[in-house]
């Protein structure tokens, strides 16, 4: 059970512990509800009491009849106001005083004015029962009606002796205009007065005309008028309001806003008639409280008291209207700050260009600061400190080692951000800066450490509002980024599996082509080795100079074919190759020194302490001079660098072949490593070498790429796996149970 509840609860169980209505009240509504029930004996039950019999004697004197008749007797009473009339001032005496010996004992209430509410009372009753007159009713409805508005607000009174305190409360806000009486004590005792009238009127076993009038008085016109004809009900609920306009009220009762014209027509009366009444009013409100036995002031002070119950609700209301006043501005203020926020972050802003905008917004609500973000990544890494000027603008982002948030007294967050050198050198360590969540989420989460005034009460209400928008901001700048992210990675991740496609599609057409290759160089070998040899036999033989040199143009292009067929095998049957350790220096060298004259210079950059590789030697070797023959081919080349260095990310050799030529095109980019390729002009090569070079490598563990360099000419790049030490003495020991060191 909830508090609410609990105090609901509570009430209740406190209202039915209220006494009960006496044995006379219960036996008058008993006798009254009987047909047979002749006037003698009602008149001899009210006379049996003698202090009854004198309250409803002086009731009955105070009605405009008794006024001028000498009534000194209950029967005459009786006689002169009607048997309906006393029935009703019987049940008014008891429940007056029942209510009143109950307060006694209870501790007078510092707001709530019991006398004041009295005074309402016998106010919306004299003018309810004078409405009935009005519109035609006999002596025993306008008793009713007399009664009804006498105890309508019966659960008021019933929470004052229940629940002072809080029915204290309720008062004081209502009086400040912020929040209506029977909205304040819903919210202060989980229900209002006339649900608490209603449940005590029902357990009095209270006529069912009396129940609707406590229960329903104060619903809007509309809902009274859709109900079944009750003019009781229609007239206390109207006499209520005007009583109400009166300012003859108690504490915190205010206006009613209710269409008072529809309830006039229900009743078949006008303005007139009730402006008519109203200034007898206060006259008769002091006679009949005479009669009650209730204290009250003579008319005219009645009516001071009310007109000084105006000019205070005239000040409450003026007061409320410059609070309100000063709150509308501030939220002007606020909306404006947000309006100009959201201007700044419209668009595809990036997360830490939000922070930005956060950081001015901050300043301007709360006139000056210093501002430093910090953004905490959700995965293991670094935070990002971002140092900003007061206008917002990002001077500089750096990257810091992760600060883990600390759990506060009060259950937030919180995070020690003197940790981070950058604030350390914004902000004075004695004084400590502030520090905002500004946003957290799944991704991370974004704090803002600040020296910022927040503490007065239009930047901390101008701040505590921003902040959802702040937030909002933020989160849709980091959907944003985490988006872009994801594009991109899904951009690469396409492009990826096209690369793979066309790797494939090509894979697949070169072992194609590499099948038809093998075959035509296997049959194209026999008939080549018979020209080749039969032309070597020739040139022997013959004497004329000019006929032995086209016999050895025939060996020389015979030769030429051969190479090529040597090539094509080489492209179209898989690679075997024979692992062992492989000095790249070396071989570097030898293959400079067994490369022909070019008069293009090569120069050998190699890192100190260049480790071996592991590989097949031939193929390296073969690769390695392929790539930089294609660099001596290149158009415009004078210089070529060969530089080696260990790869800093694996262990892997890292090669680059740089030249200073004409670079590649983007046609020769895309298709340099297609076999029978070739960029150069007619009497080309046949386009193998780098095809010939890219299996290699990769049969070695290797990678190989060509790029264009920044400053001209082309840079071809090749990653070798490094040789891993021989593991196998160690393990040998261990297995052995000998130490590392043969003990």
């Amino acid at each position: 059970m909830d508090d609410k509840a609990q105090q609901l609860e509570l009430v209740l169980h406190r209202l039915d512990a209220l006494p009960t209505l006496g044995p006379i009240a219960v036996r008058v509504l008993d006798l009254t509800a009987r047909a047979e029930t002749e006037t003698d004996e009602i008149v001899t039950l009210i006379a049996s009491d003698p202090a009854l019999a004198s309250r409803v004697v002086k009731l009955a004197r105070a009605t405009e009849r008794g006024r001028f008749a000498n009534v000194n007797t209950v029967d005459r009473a009786v006689k002169l106001i009607g048997f309906q009339a006393v029935r009703c001032a019987v049940l008014g005496v008891q429940i007056f005083d029942l209510m009143e010996r109950a307060s006694a004992s209870e501790v007078d209430a510092t707001v709530f004015d019991r006398a004041a509410f009295w005074r309402h009372s016998l106010g919306v009753a004299v003018l309810a029962q004078w409405l009935a007159r009005e519109s035609g009713g006999d002596r025993g409805v306008q008793a009713e009606a007399f009664l009804g508005g006498l105890i309508h607000d019966l659960g008021l009174l019933a929470l004052s002796l229940v629940m002072p305190e809080p029915l204290d409360e309720a008062c004081r806000l209502a009086e400040t205009g912020v929040i209506g009486f029977d909205a304040a004590c819903e919210r202060l005792l989980g229900l209002d007065p006339a649900r608490a009238g209603k449940h005590l009127a029902e357990q009095w076993n209270l006529p069912p005309d009396l129940v609707e009038v406590i229960w329903l008085h104060g619903q809007p016109a509309p809902a009274l008028l859709a109900m079944e004809p009750n003019d009781m009900l229609v007239a206390v609920a109207l006499s209520d309001a005007v009583v109400r306009r009166q300012h003859l009220a108690p504490p915190g009762h205010g206006p009613r806003l209710i269409d008072e014209g529809a309830l006039r027509s229900r009743l078949g009366l006008d303005v007139a008639a009730i402006d008519t009444l109203l200034p007898h009013v206060h006259r008769t409100v002091s006679e009949r409280a005479e009669a009650l036995g209730l204290d009250t002031p003579p008319e005219q002070e009645l009516m001071l008291q009310s007109i000084t119950r105006a000019n205070e609700a005239l000040c409450h209301m003026n007061l409320a209207l410059r609070h309100q006043v000063a709150s509308n501005q501030r939220d002007r203020a606020t909306l404006q700050a947000c309006a100009t926020f959201l201007s700044e972050v419209a668009g595809s802003a990036t997360p830490n260009g939000v922070l930005g905008a956060v950081a001015r917004s901050l300043h301007a609500a709360a006139g000056g600061g210093r501002f430093i973000g910090i953004r905490q990544q959700a995965a293991p890494g670094r935070d990002q400190v971002v140092v900003m000027a007061p206008d917002g603008a990002v001077h500089d982002v750096t990257l810091a080692p992760t600060v883990e948030s600390a759990q506060a007294p009060d259950g937030r967050s919180t995070l020690d951000v003197l940790r981070y050198e950058p604030v350390r050198a914004m902000f004075d360590v004695a004084e400590r800066p502030h520090v905002l969540l500004v946003h957290r989420s799944d991704a991370g989460t974004t704090w803002l450490a600040h020296d910022a005034s927040i503490d007065g009460h239009d930047a901390g209400g101008r701040v505590r509002m921003l902040r959802r928008v702040w937030q909002a901001a933020m989160g849709g700048a980091e959907a944003q980024a985490t988006a872009r992210q994801r594009h991109e990675l899904l951009a690469r991740a396409n492009d990826a599996i096209a690369r793979h496609e066309e790797q494939r599609v090509r894979t697949r057409t070169l072992a194609t082509l590499g099948e038809v290759a093998a075959g035509a160089a296997h049959e194209m070998n026999n008939p080549l080795t018979v020209i080749s040899g039969r032309a070597q036999l020739l040139a022997r033989r013959l004497d004329e100079p000019a006929s032995r040199e086209m016999a050895e143009q025939i060996i020389d292009e015979a030769h030429r074919l051969a190479d090529m067929i040597a090539a094509f095998r080489a492209v179209a049957e898989p690679v075997t190759s024979v692992i062992e350790p492989v000095s790249i220096p070396a071989l570097l060298r030898e293959i400079v020194s067994d490369l022909p004259g070019t008069g293009i210079a090569i120069d050998l950059d190699l890192a100190p302490d260049v480790p071996e590789i592991e590989g097949d030697q031939y193929q390296i070797r073969t690769a390695l001079r392929q790539i930089i023959l294609n660099a001596l081919e290149s158009p415009g080349c004078t210089r070529i660098i060969v530089r080696v260095q260990r790869a800093g990310i694996d262990d892997r050799l890292s090669l680059a072949v740089e030249d200073d030529g004409a670079g590649l095109s983007e046609h020769a980019m895309t298709h340099a490593f297609d076999p029978f390729f070739s960029d150069k002009p007619a009497g080309r090569q046949p386009g193998l070498g780098l095809p010939i070079a890219q299996r290699f490598v990769q049969a070695n563990g290797g990678r190989i790429s060509l790029e264009n360099r920044t400053d001209g000419g082309a840079r071809a790049l090749v990653s070798l796996r490094i040789r891993r030490p021989a593991a196998r003495p160690v393990l040998d020991a261990v297995r052995g149970g000998r130490g590392i060191d043969g003990a």
